[in-house]
């Protein structure tokens, strides 16, 4: 990076411990991307789910997740994008002004609702049986007590019940929800909300996914764009070395605004896309996401390319930046869920996933709304010690 660091830092006070700082130190290292679905979705693949989960996961507003399959991450493009964002503005700061993930790109990419009930609740401190006990009430289930660390539960326990357990047409409708809730399981630990192992997920989110025989009225997006801005935030600290979060979503958003960094269009479906059988067409249309789902060769990619995707955001130009790629036209966004279009995407908000807690700062980015960007305000004092407050101490712990 040619500058990376403010002249003024009344607004970029946190410069001295950005990872910025240690580029040209050590210009190559690029970051551990933490993800764990890739057994998920050849499992999805060998074993395809039946009809009437993928119904009940549309219900569970994950369908669209779940159509759009796997995509292989650019960790130097990642590690590049990390260098330039910003805790103190939850923006990437471009040659071409700030910009940053919103909730209309979580809706528009994913389909995922950015309204309803917040992800979060009270700890709750329960003995492996009684997880165990859960997880034969909810998920059809009950994983042996090696499965179970604290409040969360291995996923690999997920994906056996998976690989050994399908449902067919003659399967009891509670079984239909509870291995559609073993999928999403699968999903938030593995692709949307991966954690620092990248092999657990947190059973808390079980509790609301209790009632989905009807449409959810839980506020996933929110959640998912939450922990992906803490990722960022944590990751883009000097001497961070792992990065979890939705980088997938991060990708798809880099992709479709960044021209110089799309790649080239390709007629190969991606290798670990999940077989879909749906000869009815009953199910929807998938979302954005999809259309990015074709096999990207890395196999060559130069050694030195983060320091090319540096050289080519620091020269970008102003043409060179999408600010509104979601047209109108779209046929992805014609078919966008009521849920995920009734709240105003350029609302400046909190994004809550429990204790997570981070703003959502569009009013720095308004050209991405199609509005004349003004010089926003400096961000409040107090959000500084949101990035304090984490669940360390308090995972529900079990005896």
């Amino acid at each position: 990076m040619a500058n990376f660091g403010p002249i003024d830092k009344s607004v970029l006070y946190g410069q001295g411990n950005h990872r910025s700082e240690d580029v040209l130190g050590d210009p190559d290292t690029t970051l551990i991307v933490r993800r764990g679905d890739i057994s998920f979705w050849r499992i999805l693949q060998m074993a395809p789910r039946h009809i009437r989960v993928l119904q009940v996961l549309q219900n569970m507003v994950f369908l669209g997740v779940l159509q759009c399959g796997h995509i292989e991450i650019d960790t130097h493009l990642i590690t590049a994008l990390v260098e330039r964002w910003r805790p103190e503005t939850h923006t990437f700061h471009f040659s071409v002004g700030e910009a940053t993930i919103t909730l209309q790109d979580i809706a528009v990419i994913w389909a995922l609702p950015v309204e309803g009930n917040m992800i979060t609740g009270v700890d709750t401190n329960m003995t492996k049986q009684q997880w165990q006990n859960y997880c034969h009430q909810w998920l059809g289930f009950q994983p042996n007590e090696n499965s179970f660390k604290n409040a969360r539960i291995k996923l690999a326990a997920l994906l056996d019940r998976l690989l050994n357990h399908t449902c067919d047409d003659d399967s009891p409708f509670e079984e239909v929800l509870q291995e559609a809730r073993v999928c999403v399981m699968c999903l938030i630990g593995g692709l949307l909300c991966p954690d620092a192992t990248g092999n657990t997920v947190s059973l808390l989110y079980l509790r609301h996914m209790k009632n989905i025989d009807e449409e959810s009225t839980s506020n996933w997006g929110t959640a998912v764009l939450a922990y992906l801005y803490r990722e960022l935030c944590t990751a883009s600290q000097r001497g961070k070395t792992n990065i979890g979060g939705a980088m997938q979503l991060l990708q798809i958003w880099a992709w479709s605004r960044i021209i110089t960094l799309a790649p080239i269009p390709s007629n190969n479906v991606a290798d670990l896309m999940p077989t879909i059988d749906d000869p009815e067409n009953i199910l929807p249309v998938p979302p954005y996401a999809r259309r990015w789902s074709y096999h990207i060769s890395q196999t060559h990619t130069a050694h030195n390319a983060i320091r090319i995707i540096r050289n080519t955001l620091d020269r970008m130009q102003e043409n060179e930046f999408i600010w509104t790629p979601y047209l109108h036209g779209l046929p992805e966004l014609q078919s966008l869920p009521a849920y995920a279009t009734r709240t105003p995407w350029n609302i400046r908000c909190p994004l809550i996933n429990y204790s997570i807690v981070e703003m959502h700062h569009v009013e720095r980015v308004l050209r991405q709304f199609g509005m004349i960007q003004d010089i926003p305000p400096n961000p409040l004092v107090s959000e500084r010690r949101l990035h304090q407050i984490d669940r360390r101490g308090r995972l529900g712990k079990i005896g």
